[in-house]
């Protein structure tokens, strides 16, 4: 993949060339922005092949600075992308990354069970590792819960079929599953990435669930690979 350090006027902001004279990409400097762009660009985490599969409808939750929705938009060009995240610095940078594209929608706010007001905190993992609470208060921080239904109808999506379905939300996973899944039956490929190495107990409800609607499981990386058995994989 053609990659290429591009001068900014902000010494804290690098930006890389990715695609040759097409796209330039903001990685803050002192930030887990790097270790995400390699995760995306260079280890492809969301590389997974399925025969004659052309999606139209993606979904990224929580997505950090954009990375993953611009890889999605470039290896899917004719699929309509939707992107949330919550952390407003995270949001400002994927408004950045991803304005050149008019398939990608993005929307500042977080994936829950409930639609509430939630406090953004930080364990002491950094930009990539930024959490939602509902009990934790006094933050510095705040954004708006949605539902997944919720985002459906604000997206317009609600009779939809979800092609590709990212979800990356840092422990509120066990909200999210223990919740009404309905949606699920709607999608056809869905990655999770499940924190029990943050937050015990968030990788079983999503199994659980996940589970229930004819999916196969399949581990890539720090991902859980679902996919509805009716696609045939090639490995």
């Amino acid at each position: 993949m053609y990659k290429r350090q591009v001068q900014t006027t902000d010494p804290r902001t690098l930006k890389y060339e990715i695609f040759k004279n097409e796209l330039n990409l903001t990685v803050r400097e002192g930030t887990s922005d790097i270790n995400v762009f390699y995760q995306i660009f260079v280890d492809e985490a969301y590389n997974y092949c399925i025969d004659n599969f052309d999606p139209k409808v993606i979904l990224d939750i929580g997505a950090n600075v954009g990375y993953a929705s611009v890889y999605f938009a470039k290896k899917f060009p004719n699929a309509q992308i939707f992107a949330i995240e919550p952390d407003i610095d995270n949001f400002k940078v994927l408004e950045e990354n991803t304005k050149r594209y008019s398939n990608i929608h993005i929307l500042h706010g977080a994936l829950f069970d409930k639609d509430i007001e939630l406090n953004i905190i930080d364990p002491g993992l950094g930009a990539w590792g930024l959490q939602v609470s509902e009990d934790v208060c006094n933050t510095d921080k705040m954004t708006h819960g949605y539902t997944f239904e919720e985002l459906l109808s604000i997206w317009n999506l609600q009779n939809s079929n979800l092609d590709i379905v990212k979800i990356d939300i840092e422990g509120s996973e066990k909200e999210v599953f223990e919740s009404d899944c309905s949606w699920l039956s709607k999608i056809s490929l869905l990655y999770v990435e499940t924190h029990d190495r943050f937050r015990y107990g968030t990788s079983a409800p999503v199994l659980k669930r996940v589970l229930e609607y004819d999916f196969s499981l399949d581990i890539r990386g720090d991902n859980l690979v679902f996919v509805k058995q009716k696609h045939l994989v090639c490995f």
